[in-house]
């Protein structure tokens, strides 16, 4: 069953890194991929296995299954929120210590995050607008935080590639702000 498939991706990865998830033990234990594992991505990582986790746990009531699985997916999917960094209002790479990575910048792009930086992965919420509204202190504070996306000069940190990628320069030509 296609299902049992989607279980499996979630408990580790193939032969190949793009194939389930990586860093999938860290995850199913601390709740992120840590940054300081030598996981690349392991912020854009984390949260899209929220993501995917909501997913699962919309299928699994679907399918009903289980009420334990559907749990276990269900509370994967505020995962999230472990990334979330008050002082920021970003998301943030985590240690496995659960000490927020140093040296942050949210403006370097790559890193703990893909093709993009913490500004972007920070708006990765689609399952639950509602909970990051509430951890970013409500909808006039989430509002400003999203205009400032905008606002924002499109400066960036390639220093994780070595140069300057193509979607970096696309959001300098369009003048996109962040």
């Amino acid at each position: 069953m296609l299902y049992d498939g989607i279980l499996k991706n979630t408990q580790g990865h193939g032969p190949v890194s793009s194939v389930g998830r990586l860093g999938a033990d860290y995850y199913n234990e601390l709740g992120y991929v840590p940054y300081n594992v030598n996981i690349r991505e392991n912020a854009a990582r984390t949260l899209e296995y929220a993501y995917a986790d909501f997913t699962i746990y919309r299928l699994a009531l679907e399918l009903e299954r289980p009420k334990q699985e559907i749990d276990l997916f269900k509370k994967r999917a505020q995962n999230y929120r472990l990334l979330y960094d008050e002082q920021t209002q970003l998301m943030r790479g985590k240690n496995e210590n659960g000490q927020f990575q140093v040296n942050f910048n949210p403006f370097k792009w790559g890193d703990a995050f893909t093709e993009g930086n913490s500004w972007h992965y920070s708006w990765s919420v689609f399952h639950d607008v509602n909970g990051l509204i509430s951890l970013m202190d409500g909808k006039e504070k989430f509002c400003q935080k999203l205009d400032s996306v905008f606002i924002l000069p499109p400066v960036f940190d390639d220093s994780h590639y070595g140069f300057t990628i193509h979607e970096i320069r696309e959001m300098q030509i369009m003048e996109m702000g962040q």
